[in-house]
This record gives C-alpha cells, structure tokens and sequence, in this order.
C-alpha cells in the first residue's frame, strides 16, 4: 500500500492499493466501489478513514444508460451512514423507462446502519 508521510503534521496516510467493489450483505443488491483516493489516516496513534468513489444501487434502479446507479461520496469516515451535501458526481435516476426523465441526486442520505435513522425518524428507535 502506498503510503505518504506529512513531517510537518505528524500524519501518515496509507492510500488503497487498487479499487475494490465490496457487495453489502443487507440490503441485498447495494455495492460500495472504493477508489485508490481513499485513505487511511494516522495521526497521534489515532487513526481515522476517508472513503470515496461510489455506493452502486440495485440492479433494477437504472440510469440513463439502462445500467444500475451509481451514487458518488468523498471524504466520509465511514460507511453504515452517508450523508452527502452537496455532491454533484452521482448518475441520474431513471425514472420511467424508455424515457429520458431522471433525477440527479446532489444532497442525500445512504442509511445502512441498523442504529440511526435520518431526519424526523431519528428519535424513533422503532423506526430501524
């Protein structure tokens, strides 16, 4: 793994190798892509991620070019709750097929997690 040094900050940072593609096991059909940009940070023997790249959607969920979605994040320090705002790197929904009407999300909310629920649902733990 590459590994890069700051002197001045006292910061080493360990890059990734290659890209990974990592299906998610629940919900079924969701894929993380991870680039080569994210970095593993150690500073002070603390350490501290900074994914990036894609959070591929379920086959069935299309974009313009009928493949599955992918939905751009950076510099998040984990990956059970990603909150992107804004990110304008993402692919377009498609919205109905054989039509070229989509939406772009550019501020929005991937809820892996099984103990935190975005917006209104956060104080209701039955929400999960």
């Amino acid at each position: 793994m590459p590994v890069h040094r700051n002197k001045l900050k006292n910061l080493l940072a360990i890059l990734l190798e290659k890209d990974y593609k990592v299906p998610v096991m629940e919900p079924l059909g969701f894929t993380i892509k991870l680039n080569q940009s994210t970095e593993l940070n150690v500073y002070q023997s603390r350490y501290e991620y900074a994914f990036s790249e894609y959070v591929q959607l379920p086959p069935n969920v299309h974009n313009g070019g009928n493949t599955a979605v992918n939905v751009a994040f950076e510099n998040i320090h984990q990956l059970h709750y990603i909150t992107q705002s804004p990110n304008l790197n993402s692919e377009s929904i498609q919205l109905a097929e054989n039509t070229r009407f989509g939406l772009l999300p550019t501020h929005y909310i991937l809820d892996f997690s099984e103990k935190q629920s975005p917006g209104e649902f956060a104080p209701d733990s039955s929400w999960k």
